[in-house]
């Protein structure tokens, strides 16, 4: 009986110890802490010109379409921990993009990023604005007159709003992502986001260096 008591003794304090170095070695990867939320506004404006050419033998009317598209990104981070936390806030915008020599695909059209502190518990908004969305469509319209004929063209080039990705960061390790869709959410993606992040810091840093 009592080798019994004692066996069942001994593996609950082994036991305990485990769950407590897990619970320690989470502490010390994971570091800072954050969670995050993100709200996205859009708005379009619509432009229509249109121009007619009288030529020699045809009447030529071209048309043109813009669409412009804008976006806002607010961008809350959280810090739930104890200590206050210093964390970077890296955005892309992704835009579907046409063009007339290749065909559609999709690429990351804006990126930045926001050196943020949070204190312990605090929530703050951050709001960045990319650069606009811009499509256009090419219409034109021409009327041989001696002939009866009329021949039209098209051409759609441009780029429109896919969708976003959000990286909260400190000391080089993502504490939390967001997106509109899961795909962006893929390695390939937030890899490509980061990589684009970097290259525009460098480029605003080599800038910075020139004016002074």
């Amino acid at each position: 009986m009592s080798r019994t008591k004692m066996t069942g003794r001994v593996f609950i304090r082994l036991l305990f110890t485990g769950v407590f170095l897990a619970a320690s070695e989470s502490v010390a990867v994971s570091g800072a802490e954050a969670s995050l939320s993100v709200n996205i506004s859009k708005t379009r404006n619509r432009e229509k010109e249109q121009s007619t050419e009288q030529k020699k033998d045809a009447s030529v009317t071209t048309t043109v379409e813009k669409e412009t598209e804008t976006c806002a990104l607010e961008i809350e981070v959280e810090n739930p921990a104890e200590h206050a936390g210093n964390y970077d806030v890296q955005w892309c915008v992704i835009a579907k993009r046409i063009s007339v020599e290749a065909a559609e695909k999709l690429v990351v059209s804006d990126a930045g990023k926001i050196e943020i502190t949070r204190g312990s518990k605090a929530t703050g908004v951050e709001t960045v604005h990319p650069k606009p969305f811009i499509f256009t469509i090419k219409t034109t319209d021409r009327a041989f007159l001696e002939k009866n004929y009329t021949g039209s063209k098209q051409t759609r080039e441009g780029d429109t709003y896919a969708g976003y990705i959000v990286l909260v960061k400190a000391d080089g390790k993502i504490l939390a992502q967001e997106s509109n869709d899961d795909r962006f959410l893929k390695e390939e993606w937030v890899a490509q986001c980061e990589k684009i992040v970097q290259l525009k810091a460098s480029q605003s840093k080599a800038k910075q260096k020139k004016k002074k």
